[in-house]
């Protein structure tokens, strides 16, 4: 059975009222909460013989399952748009369906957040499978089988990106990049956490890849305004590079992209093989 909060009280006010506007906006069937990310302060100065160190949760880590209807990318944006002024959240959203067929598989997303997850919201409605049998060895292997597949394809798309740079083909290498940093994204997720989302958005998936590593964000920190025009050059380009004649990339942009993804390439890649190695149990 998953972990459930014996009493409301034992919850922080804010996940309270993050779990009661997700309860509002996109009526789910079940919420897990899954961890937070804190952010350390630590001031030090003539004033204090000892730093003043300040602790504060920057994120907010849950599994929101839900009953057919609407789009994931709908609800997702309900929830993102209910809960921006009170607090960042990274929300992975499944239907509940998928997620009682992966229970019965024991695909490792679903057997962490019902085994290892806390259960903050339970409408009642749909009751979870019996969870299958879990072979450690065989889902290691399958992993690292994913692993191996995935990079070498997002390194490929990284290619195809320096290739369509020399013939001065700058929409298509735009493309490229987009599919490179998709690709390396998409197996960070599926090894860290075994979650497979279906969005090409750049920034769902850098949030979901926050709850793996913090690296990502300081390779796109977007912090002034050209880090976000640059952010949203790769964001774009899936669709725009192709369908709109509108979009254009300027050369020194795009050769500073092709070294950032490189860069995101070797980080994913070393964290990924650094789990693959500590083969760390699911359950």
């Amino acid at each position: 059975m998953p972990t459930q909060f014996k009493d409301a009280c034992s919850q922080p006010p804010v996940l309270l009222k993050i779990i009661t506007l997700i309860k509002e906006s996109v009526h789910p069937e079940k919420i897990f909460f899954t961890g937070i990310t804190t952010t350390v302060k630590d001031t030090e100065n003539i004033f204090s013989d000892s730093g003043v160190v300040n602790e504060t949760v920057s994120a907010y880590h849950l599994v929101v399952l839900m009953p057919t209807g609407e789009t994931i990318n709908s609800i997702h944006e309900k929830i993102e748009a209910s809960c921006r002024q009170y607090a960042y959240t990274i929300v992975f959203i499944q239907r509940i369906s998928q997620f009682n067929e992966d229970l019965r598989a024991a695909e490792s997303f679903a057997l962490q957040t019902y085994t290892r997850g806390e259960l903050v919201y339970d409408a009642g409605n749909i009751p979870f499978a019996t969870a299958g049998p879990y072979n450690s060895e065989k889902a290691h292997s399958a992993t690292e089988k994913l692993f191996i597949q995935g990079m070498n394809k997002a390194a490929e798309f990284l290619t195809g990106a320096e290739l369509y740079k020399v013939r001065n083909q700058n929409t298509l290498a735009a493309f490229m990049l987009h599919q490179a940093i998709e690709q390396s994204c998409l197996i960070l997720l599926r090894v860290m956490t075994g979650f497979n989302p279906n969005t090409h958005s750049l920034d769902k998936l850098f949030r979901y890849c926050n709850s793996c590593s913090y690296e990502l964000d300081t390779l796109f920190p977007r912090h002034t305004d050209k880090e976000k025009q640059l952010f949203q050059l790769a964001q774009k380009a899936y669709i725009e590079s192709r369908y709109s004649n509108n979009y254009t990339i300027h050369y020194n942009d795009l050769c500073i992209l092709i070294d950032r993804i490189h860069q995101l390439h070797f980080i994913i890649n070393n964290l990924c093989k650094q789990r693959l190695k500590e083969n760390i149990p699911v359950i």
